[in-house]
């Protein structure tokens, strides 16, 4: 009896976090990816979907903090293109293939994105041009955070051969949730143009932006930078 009492006294329920913020108290009996088995005192066995789990407290398991940093970990982003073809007075054919891939933790965010376009009139191109950039953000706390950033950049029809401007500064982010950021920052940057037939143009600048990142649905969200 008495070494029943201690064994009762050692073992230590495991708590369930659900994405609810709701929490389950019991024994967890199986635990894979897609579901998570909890036997309780007051409802039997009860089978949770995997995708609404969000952590699981434990002596055996580490705190959810660290699994949920493990999460915020992968990258996500978009690959997508379009294009056109259209007769009758004139042959117009259009096309582009953008991207953006975004990679964030609670300290470091990393964001690239892309852009080509294409166009031709009557076999004749009259759009040719590409534009590409990183930036790299360091959070100091919750608001504040400094950055570096590159941007390139041709336009073969503006007789541009290459842009190039990378830059650093810092950055300030008036709102900052889970549906919506909106930030202001800016530093100075170096812009170097490169033209075929042109002068070329190297000189300092300074970069300023207001950026809004807002999703509004599921799935789907708006950016302006």
């Amino acid at each position: 009896m008495i070494e029943l009492m201690i064994l009762l006294c050692l073992q230590q329920p495991d708590t369930v976090l659900l994405t609810n913020g709701d929490r389950i108290t019991g024994t967890v009996v199986e635990r894979t990816p897609e579901r998570v088995v909890v036997r309780t005192a007051y409802a039997g066995e009860m089978e949770l979907d995997g995708s609404f789990v969000e952590g699981l407290l434990s002596e055996q398991e580490a705190p959810p903090a660290v699994a949920a940093e493990e999460e915020e970990m992968a990258w996500k982003g978009f690959v997508e293109g379009g294009g056109s073809i259209k007769s009758g007075n004139s042959d117009i054919r259009e096309g582009h293939v953008a991207f953006l891939f975004d990679h964030e933790t609670e300290d470091h965010r990393w964001v690239s994105r892309g852009r080509f376009d294409f166009k031709s009139v009557d076999d004749s191109v009259v759009t040719r041009k590409a534009y590409g950039s990183s930036k790299y953000d360091f959070r100091f706390d919750d608001d504040f955070y400094v950055y570096a950033a590159v941007e390139a950049g041709v336009d073969e029809l503006a007789d541009l051969q290459l842009r190039l401007v990378p830059g650093a500064g810092v950055g300030y982010d008036l709102i900052h949730d889970e549906e919506a950021r909106v930030f202001i920052e800016g530093g100075p940057a170096y812009l170097i143009e490169r033209y075929k037939l042109g002068d070329d143009n190297d000189r300092g600048v300074a970069r300023a932006s207001l950026g809004i990142h807002w999703e509004f649905m599921e799935d789907v969200a708006f950016d302006s930078y």
